[in-house]
């Protein structure tokens, strides 16, 4: 799963992630706010977008989908 996009929003989201080398993306709705706090406070980085959609769209424009829709 080297580098396919996981989007969730708790930390358990992340770390599964994380464990089949997936990328990790958190959406800052739901419990997502809270996690980023929690992680920022861990020194863990990690990508984040405002919501589902937001993150929908940066992956599409970032594989040149975008552009075709």
């Amino acid at each position: 799963m080297k580098g396919v996009a996981v989007v969730g929003d708790s930390e358990r989201d992340l770390a599964a992630a994380r464990a089949v080398d997936a990328r990790p993306i958190l959406v800052l709705t739901g419990n997502g706010l809270k996690n980023r706090e929690e992680l920022e406070r861990q020194g863990i980085a990690v990508e984040c977008h405002q919501d589902l959609l937001s993150a929908a769209k940066a992956l599409l424009h970032e594989s040149g989908w975008a552009e075709r829709i």
